[in-house]
């Protein structure tokens, strides 16, 4: 019960500090074992009274052994340690047709969770029983678990529905002012701007306030609240799919979001521009949230009143330099004989011919310091790889830089800054 109370009541922000906390994460999957034994889904605890020689049964279910599982799992180790220590199946075991709808959305939420890291993907795309009842779960009349059940399979499957799983969705009514100023043009984007926060105090009246001010500035603006009605994973992929950029209100509520999380990652993965506002000082994105922004600038905007003055310096700062980028890789070539002598070699020809000592002066161009050992010996074609693996898995390359190489957190900045503009 101790463990419970723990999960419960621990700062998400301190959720790291459990991070090693082996004993709890297997206290309660053995506890969730035993309830999972029992017919009813539920197992006793015996905790000592104030009176010495009594103690008294505390009687706890499923559901809530999983909650507390999950509220662990924000961690991305704590996620390791459950899946190395067998929770997948006990979650497996929620989601059948016999169980309640709050057992099942505990369990789908667990899921979710646990599907944000690659090397779990894997492993549940292979539990076809996973797959067959998140599918059939995620066409439910209940909200809550119809979304925990389509936010899984859409990690699971890698933010690529099968054909079978999507559903019609109905996105609201258009948005009735006025055409967007030409900020952007992408051949996929219908050329919105899309807010994304979670509903919370004072992030949700922050991003009510952007949608007026940009609205009456002329911007098409896309917010969940006019348009999430039906299938909402659907609904935000194809938002994000076809925005020209987003702005997201970054807090730790954010961070913890799974939600959030899935939105946040599938418009990096989409190579969308993303504006990171906050509307407090304090926060320090982390962890995947650090890794998405890491290198951008942060806007402060505490309350609603201070938006008309922080839009008008995003825009002069942020949609100027989108416009220019966008026009300049959909303009036409100039007509003319090509000049094969005048073809400059492509710059990652150059980079997989350097050596570690050239790495070592563009670490230091780039403001760099480290003295990491493992830095020091990179040459180009394992930077080429380190580039890579942040634009298609930047977690576990967050991760590999936090955990493997030991470099620090602001030299991780840097390196990530710095291999975005490496071409």
């Amino acid at each position: 019960m101790a463990f419970m109370t723990l999960a419960k009541l621990v700062k998400k922000e301190e959720a790291d500090k459990l991070s090693t906390n082996y004993t709890c994460i297997v206290s309660l999957l053995s506890l969730l074992e035993k309830s999972l034994a029992n017919p009813d889904h539920k197992a006793e605890i015996w905790q000592e009274a104030s009176d010495e020689n009594f103690a008294k049964a505390i009687i706890v279910n499923a559901e809530e052994i999983v909650q507390s599982i999950v509220e662990l799992a924000i961690n991305d180790n704590n996620k390791r340690l459950i899946v190395k220590k067998g929770g997948i199946p006990f979650l497996a075991k929620l989601l059948h047709r016999d169980c309640s709808l709050e057992e099942k959305t505990a369990a789908a939420n667990g899921i979710w969770g646990l599907a944000f890291l690659k090397e779990h993907k894997e492993k549940l795309l292979k539990k076809q029983d996973i797959i067959n009842n998140l599918t059939e779960n995620s066409k439910s009349k209940n909200e809550k678990l119809r979304n925990a059940c389509m936010g899984a399979l859409f990690e699971i499957y890698e933010s690529k529905l099968p054909e079978g799983l999507k559903q019609k969705q109905t996105t609201g009514k258009a948005d009735p002012k006025s055409p967007p100023k030409e900020t952007s043009a992408s051949v996929k984007s219908s050329g919105h701007i899309m807010l994304s926060y979670k509903w919370e105090h004072p992030s949700k009246a922050v991003m009510r306030e952007f949608k007026m001010q940009l609205r009456k500035r002329g911007y098409k603006v896309w917010m969940d609240e006019d348009h999430m009605m039906g299938d909402k994973i659907g609904a935000m992929a194809d938002a994000v799919e076809n925005a020209d950029m987003i702005i997201a209100c970054i807090t730790r509520g954010y961070q913890d979001s799974q939600d959030c999380r899935t939105e946040a990652s599938y418009a990096y993965e989409c190579k969308k521009k993303i504006i990171p506002v906050k509307v407090s000082n304090d926060f320090k994105a982390s962890g995947w949230l650090g890794g998405i922004t890491a290198g951008k600038i942060y806007y402060i905007v505490q309350q609603a009143e201070l938006v008309s003055e922080v839009l008008t310096s995003i825009i002069e700062k942020e949609f100027a330099v989108q416009k220019e980028t966008v026009q300049n890789v959909n303009a036409t070539p100039p007509a003319g004989p090509s000049s094969p002598e005048l073809e400059v070699p492509p710059v990652k020809s150059q980079v997989l011919g350097w050596d570690s000592k050239k790495v070592q002066d563009w670490l230091a161009a780039n403001n760099v310091t480290t003295r990491n050992k493992a830095l020091k010996t990179l040459n180009g074609t394992q930077l080429l790889q380190l580039k890579k693996q942040l634009v298609t898995v930047p977690q576990t390359f967050y991760q590999s830089m936090k955990d493997d190489l030991k470099v620090p957190y602001t030299d991780v900045l840097s390196l990530a800054a710095a291999l975005e503009n490496l071409d």
